[in-house]
């Protein structure tokens, strides 16, 4: 399940910002692109300001889309994400995997040019790939594209252009929202070195993909033909993600969602119309899920940022505990604090008044939103996501783990980077050095700095891009 999170208030933020942000994108040249825009957008050696200057030119130009009346004759053309528009450099570098509840939106078509893959989990519990696709009028399409090449442009400069294609083409262009989404417009900018890969896990949950079986378990018993079903299903997934894995180098993985008693028990009587059962046949089923959870905090070489979350009786929250098992997880937590104090290293421990959550024995790590329901988000580089069709910057307020949890992974990516671990083959011996690094001794080796501020102190691998 979504680590509590209020999608539709994403969903208000999104169009009530739609194009802005807090960081004003640069002045476009006076001069007129004239028919040449394509040309001057598709340049990775023109100013970001030119090509700005050109994409503005060519929403002005498609009069068709800005008149009253029928648009049905206005061009339009097919976009894809698909491989053949991945850099080949991207094809040789570390990924990450992005699994959440996920949809295909038309803002990974601006980056499109490091995206290898979008999959989703079946009924039999076996992964398949499909392509993304949108007919969208051609001029949209052919801007929001254009930015999905070298060198990377962060959102924040494409505020105009964000703001003026949703101006003339907003009705024309579909907007799906989903969780998923909101994470990757939180990290795509963070990690603007890394392939990504989504991965929907819509259909992971038993009672979502073979209900039957799910609402037939009446037994504790591990034998129970209806429990064994369930494990075989979650093996076959747990094998599938292994291949995944493989296949595209992965080596860093979001999860900003987790499985508890309460997954169970929640739509137990909505999907299986029956009393809920005994809390010993609902932990045997939670149990099923596990080679899921093996496979995504212990396989070698591959680390996970993953949700924390509130887990009041740990025996209900079996995935959410620190466990020799899982060695290759961090659990991430959340603070509010919007001044400017936390140091570089980070903090043993922060007040009550920083609201942090969940507690400390919940979260190997906490990251600083910088932003408070009640004072608002500090100026100086806050938790912000990317706006419509990935352009323009949004102040994102609210203190959840799944959304910080983005922040931590580009933290550890950034570490990952840093000369005297660069060099070094991503395995379990430098997943370690590199959570102690994040997470350093401060006074005393038991006492580790885990309450973070990455994004005041630029420890992101975005802020080494040139604008």
């Amino acid at each position: 399940m979504m680590r509590i999170f209020t999608f539709a208030l994403l969903l208000v933020i999104v169009a009530c910002n739609s194009g802005s942000g807090p960081v004003s994108p640069p002045d476009p040249p006076l001069n007129n692109p004239g028919d040449n825009w394509r040309e001057i957008l598709n340049n990775p050696n023109a100013s970001v300001a030119e090509r700005v200057s050109a994409a503005l030119a060519g929403i002005e130009e498609d009069v068709c889309y800005q008149q009253e009346g029928d648009k049905s004759t206005c061009d339009q053309d097919i976009f894809l994400v698909n491989d053949i528009h991945v850099e080949s450099p991207f094809l040789e570098r570390e990924a990450v995997l992005v699994i959440d509840e996920l949809a295909p939106a038309v803002e990974m078509l601006r980056y499109r040019n490091r995206i290898l893959g979008f999959y989703r989990m079946q009924v039999d519990g076996s992964i398949s790939s499909e392509i993304p696709s949108w007919e969208l009028p051609k001029t949209f399409g052919d801007i929001v594209t254009g930015f999905a090449i070298s060198p990377f442009v962060p959102s924040e400069d494409l505020s105009a252009v964000g703001s003026a294609l949703n101006d003339v083409y907003s009705e024309h262009v579909p907007t799906v929202g989903s969780h998923g989404l909101g994470v990757f417009n939180i990290l795509a900018d963070l990690i603007p070195n890394n392939p990504i890969i989504f991965l929907d896990n819509n259909l992971l949950p038993f009672n979502q993909s073979i209900p039957d079986v799910f609402c037939a378990v009446d037994s504790a018993d591990p034998s129970d033909p209806n429990l064994v079903a369930l494990l075989q299903r979650a093996a076959r997934t747990a094998e599938s993600l292994s291949e995944l894995f493989v296949a595209h180098n992965i080596r860093y993985i979001n999860a900003s969602w987790g499985y508890t008693i309460e997954t169970i028990r929640g739509p137990w009587q909505r999907v299986c119309g029956t009393a809920v059962p005994p809390e010993d046949v609902l932990l045997a089923i939670l149990e099923t899920y596990r080679p899921v959870f093996d496979v995504l905090f212990s396989t070698p070489g591959v680390f996970t940022a993953h949700a924390g979350f509130v887990s009041p009786n740990n025996a209900h929250y079996p995935f959410d505990q620190i466990l020799p098992e899982f060695p290759n997880r961090l659990r991430v937590g959340v603070f509010q604090h919007v001044a400017e104090s936390v140091p570089e290293q980070g903090l043993v421990d922060v007040p009550a008044a920083y609201a942090p959550t969940p507690p400390e024995d919940d979260a190997d790590v906490y990251i600083n939103t910088a932003c408070d329901y009640n004072l608002g988000c500090r100026a100086k580089r806050s938790l912000t996501l990317a706006g419509l069709y990935g352009m323009g910057r949004i102040e994102f307020p609210l203190s959840q783990t799944s959304f910080n949890t983005p922040v931590l992974l580009g933290r550890f990516i950034f570490e990952r980077n840093q000369p005297q671990f660069r060099d070094r083959s991503m395995d379990d011996a430098l997943i370690q050095d590199l959570s102690s690094a994040i997470t350093p001794a401060c006074g005393s080796e038991s006492a580790r700095c885990r309450y973070l501020d990455p994004l005041l102190h630029m420890q992101l691998e975005r802020y080494l891009q040139q604008n």
